[in-house]
């Protein structure tokens, strides 16, 4: 089966648009906060100028994964929710529309990161899910373990980073050799 690629004009619409729902978020979380663009600026001790911040949250500037994983901090609040929900783009196919398509398989209910492997692997997918699993590390508290188990509600946070399904997400951990037998 061939590879179906995008048009460019395709894939810079469905850019510009994710850009501009990223953005809407990001406002949507600061107002939630009862926050102004000076005092983010003030808090970010002048990291975040509210020209750039407001560049971002306008969708006219993309934000870097680690500019939007220093915003999280700040807020206090997990990278996802500074993420647009989730849904289908111009160029995917919904459930409606296609009766060639399969189901999508059934993810995973834990699926175990092998952390030696992600230690070694290199590129910027693997960077992301460095820094993704640390995180979690983090949060609980869990710093000798060989492997990372990651849970299904972790799954489309990671793919929504990545730029791919959940389930290309788990073939992509399998490509890489960084699933465990947990």
């Amino acid at each position: 089966m061939a590879e179906r690629t995008e048009p460019p004009e395709e894939v810079d619409q469905e850019q510009a648009a994710f850009t501009k729902a990223l953005g809407a978020r990001l406002r949507s979380v600061r107002h939630q906060m009862g926050l102004s663009l000076a005092q983010v600026e003030a808090m970010s001790h002048q990291q975040f100028k509210p020209s750039i911040l407001g560049s971002y949250e306008r969708g006219a500037r993309t934000i870097s994964m680690f500019r939007l994983h220093r915003l999280a901090r700040l807020y206090g609040v997990p990278v996802e929710q500074l993420l647009p929900p989730a849904a289908p783009t111009s160029t995917e196919e919904t459930p409606r529309q296609s009766t060639r398509s399969p189901a999508p398989r059934q993810l995973p209910e834990n699926t175990a990161i092998d952390l030696r492997s992600l230690r070694e692997a290199v590129g910027p997918e693997s960077n992301l899910l460095r820094r993704f699993v640390s995180q979690v590390q983090v949060e609980r508290q869990d710093f000798g373990s060989r492997i990372m188990t990651l849970r299904r509600s972790d799954l489309p946070v990671i793919a929504r980073l990545l730029g791919v399904t959940p389930e290309a997400l788990i073939h992509q951990l399998e490509e890489l050799g960084l699933r465990a037998e947990s």
